[in-house]
C-alpha cells in the first residue's frame, strides 16, 4: 500500500505507529496504540475513498457534458445503467 501513497511500506508503518506532532516549535515522536493506529488507517481508507469518488463523480460530469442549453432534470447512476428523469414544474 505504502507504493500507491507513493512511499515506502517502512516509512508507512513508522507513521502510524510513532507520527511526529509539532508541538510548540519542535517536532515530537508520539507513541501509538493498536487501536489508534487502526483508526489511523481507517481515516487513510475513508479519505482515499471520498477522494476516488470525488475524482470518480468529476470524470462522469466531463464526460457526460454536452456543451447544449442546461434543462432542469434529475440523472441517477444505479447498477443498471444512467437514467435521465425530467423535473416536472408542478
Amino acid at each position: 500500500m505504502g507504493a500507491l501513497l507513493g512511499t515506502t511500506g517502512d516509512e508507512l508503518y513508522r507513521n502510524f505507529t510513532k507520527p511526529r506532532i509539532k508541538v510548540g516549535t519542535e517536532f515530537v515522536t508520539k507513541g501509538q496504540s493498536a487501536s489508534q493506529c487502526q483508526y489511523a488507517a481507517g481515516a487513510i481508507g475513508k479519505a482515499i475513498y471520498d477522494r476516488v469518488f470525488k475524482y470518480l463523480v468529476k470524470k462522469c460530469n466531463e464526460t457526460l457534458d454536452t456543451k447544449q442549453k442546461r434543462e432542469h432534470f434529475i440523472g441517477v447512476l444505479d447498477i443498471a445503467g444512467f437514467e435521465i428523469f425530467e423535473v416536472l414544474n408542478w
